[in-house]
């Protein structure tokens, strides 16, 4: 069997998108054509597949030999942080990708501009967003890109994700529940409530609970 027709795995892909990533710091290829290549790389079956996309790029070039010259030195581009291995590993963005199985941001960027259905459904998963009545589409295009319709169908309650949703076993978490309890009471002590808004329960005693808001009509 011919070499090129083995099956690509995850670090051949990988390697291409790397390829792909330095051709377009270089100049060689355009966003668009990156993009492009990106998601091909990353749907690839096969070696074929991979090397069609990289066949017209030279080897990488070493910055000592590279024509391109950059607009500003290393030190002038230097990041004024770096998150640690630990903080990544503690990220939403971290966690949403281990979910989906992405390996890294760049097949994480593939799969989402190349599905946006998907994306938008798993964030909006991820981030437990309720929906009253779920939505029949996630986006609908049948107006054309220029007029997407989100979450075609469905309606939710924003007081249901940002209020309701948020409660929790006050005995359990007595510091948490001395905590709310004080920003409540300085919140209306020193600048009230919004006037549309306005707590019509608290119960304070231990346990499962939650502070209920009204509408004021």
């Amino acid at each position: 069997m011919d070499a090129a027709s083995f099956r690509a795995g995850d670090a051949d892909r990988e390697r291409v998108a790397e390829r792909l990533r330095v051709a377009l710091e270089e100049g060689r290829l355009n966003l668009h054509e990156y993009d492009d290549r990106l998601r091909q790389a990353y749907a690839a079956r096969t070696h074929a597949d991979l090397d069609a996309l990289i066949a017209d790029l030279p080897g990488v070039t070493p910055p000592s030999q590279s024509q391109v010259v950059p607009a500003a030195t290393a030190a002038d581009n230097a990041a004024a942080w770096r998150p640690t291995a630990e903080t990544i590993n503690r990220s939403h963005l971290k966690r949403f990708m281990d979910q989906h199985g992405l390996k890294s941001f760049d097949a994480l960027l593939a799969r989402s501009t190349a599905d946006i259905a998907w994306f938008t459904d798993a964030v909006l998963k991820y981030l437990d967003i309720r929906f009253a009545r779920p939505y029949d589409q996630v986006v609908d295009l049948s107006r054309g890109p220029a007029w997407p319709e989100w979450c075609a169908g469905g309606e939710l309650n924003i007081t249901t994700n940002c209020l309701d949703k948020y409660q929790w076993d006050w005995e359990a978490e007595p510091r948490r529940f001395e905590w709310t309890r004080a920003l409540v009471s300085a919140r209306e002590d020193l600048c009230g409530l919004p006037d549309f808004l306005v707590p019509t329960h608290r119960d304070w005693t231990p346990g499962p609970k939650k502070c209920c808001y009204g509408l004021v009509t």
